[in-house]
């Protein structure tokens, strides 16, 4: 794991249409894209367990619902629209979509979970 951990982490070598795809180079999608972009990674390679996650454990930058709903929501879901879309697109372009199953759960934070079937 210690070979081949910074390979897999080292998004710099993917493609401009692949970073354009995930929203890797815009403020507002780039950190969320950057986790989806790592999940189809580690699913291409055989991890059987991913999980992105989305928003802090608390106050801004979260999926709190407790106050301001609307905006809250707005807000975090405009950060991970666009890499959730990218991820299934690419699963699905690449035949991984045919062997994973994507949960989508959500508590206090958005979870994104792909396990190989």
């Amino acid at each position: 794991m210690q070979v081949t951990a910074p390979e897999l982490a080292d998004l710099s070598k993917e493609t401009a249409a692949t970073r354009a795809l995930y929203g890797l180079d815009e403020p507002n999608t780039g950190s969320f894209g950057s986790k989806c972009l790592m999940a189809r990674r580690l699913v291409e390679r055989g991890v059987r367990f991913v999980q992105c996650w989305s928003g802090g454990t608390g106050g801004e930058g979260d999926w709190d619902g407790h106050k301001q709903c609307d905006k809250n929501h707005v807000e975090m879901a405009a950060k991970i629209d666009r890499p959730v879309a990218a991820l299934l697109a690419d699963l699905k372009s690449r035949g991984l979509l045919d062997s994973t199953l994507v949960i989508w759960a959500a508590s206090s934070a958005a979870h994104l979970f792909a396990t190989e079937v």
